[in-house]
């Protein structure tokens, strides 16, 4: 069985982020604007901390995001260009309508990813503090360590979920993902691997925020709007890159370890 090769996924990310950059940043100008002005309205609206409304005011980002992650992919990996099969008279027609719903299934399990997770926030912070009193902290015993255990285990498992739609927009049936995925150290590869990819664009940001604080003047005492609006910019481009980066690494990852699994 193959493995999950963590330094040439990432290095696969990168590498291809940075060849097809001109093309990324030319698809990617309307899914960006359209994310920052839905979380401008969070704004506004002061939706700050309900993550169910949240989710709903994004989920138009998150279409086009969805479909701008398949469309690289499948570029990325199979070479494949759907707009160059749009309105020709292609005698591969069928396998062109397949990538067409490949892509839209995915995009569909994309939004449904990002829904899921904006109820789970939700859900987690709407729960009030209980208000009984605390009752005295009795000692750990070895049910409750096996139980922490089970749990962790479990939430490192299921890792795997939070990438079901690159699978799907890749045409591989979900069967096929956790069969070839199945243990536990698939997940912790692909939650290395998105680290990785992660990291050096995290310390960027912090460092360009840094350097906009000074100049908007920013500080939480006399907070500025314009440095606020500009996070915002630059959140939605970052999180669109770091999909993009992420999402062609982990799908390196996913090949590898599903091959010679048909599609």
């Amino acid at each position: 069985m193959k493995s999950f090769d963590i330094i040439k996924a990432s290095q696969a990310g990168f590498l291809n982020f940075w060849e097809y950059r001109i093309l990324i940043v030319r698809m990617s100008i309307i899914p960006a604007i359209i994310k920052w002005i839905s979380l401008i309205a969070i704004i506004i609206f002061d939706l700050e901390s309900n993550y169910l409304r949240q989710g709903l005011l994004l989920l138009p980002a998150y279409f086009f995001e969805g479909w701008l992650i398949a469309f690289f992919l499948r570029l990325v990996i199979y070479k494949e260009n759907i707009f160059l099969f749009i309105g020709k008279n292609n005698p591969q027609s069928g396998t062109n309508k397949k990538i067409l719903d490949d892509m839209l299934a995915g995009t569909l399990m994309y939004v449904l990813m990002n829904l899921t997770a904006s109820l789970c926030w939700g859900l987690l912070f709407a729960q009030e503090p209980s208000q009984t009193p605390l009752k005295q902290e009795s000692e750990p015993n070895i049910l409750m360590f096996i139980l922490a255990m089970i749990l962790m285990y479990g939430l490192l498992w299921s890792v795997r979920l939070s990438w079901l739609h690159i699978p799907v927009m890749l045409g591989f049936s979900l069967k096929d993902y956790f069969f070839s995925l199945r243990g536990l150290k698939s997940s912790v590869a692909m939650l290395a691997t998105w680290l990785i990819c992660l990291f050096p664009i995290m310390l960027g940001i912090f460092l360009i925020s840094d350097i906009l604080a000074t100049l908007t003047q920013h500080t939480p005492e006399t907070p500025s709007m314009a440095y606020k609006f500009i996070i915002l910019g630059l959140k939605s481009i970052v999180e669109i890159s770091i999909n993009l980066i992420a999402g062609i690494a982990l799908a390196f990852g996913i090949c590898a370890m599903m091959n010679p699994v048909k599609k």
